[in-house]
């Protein structure tokens, strides 16, 4: 997965590297979520 866009924002580059920086974090933190999630979501239908 790629995310993509930061610099077509208008941001300066301080902007740029700390919504990169949160945007990693983020997926650090909830793509070794998804699958239990999904499992959980998915037993419900």
């Amino acid at each position: 997965m790629t995310e993509t866009g930061f610099r077509e924002r208008g941001w300066d580059e301080a902007k740029i590297a700390a919504e990169y920086a949160d945007h990693v974090s983020g997926w650090d933190h909830f793509l070794p979520r998804l699958p239990g999630y999904a499992t959980k979501v998915g037993s419900k239908a």
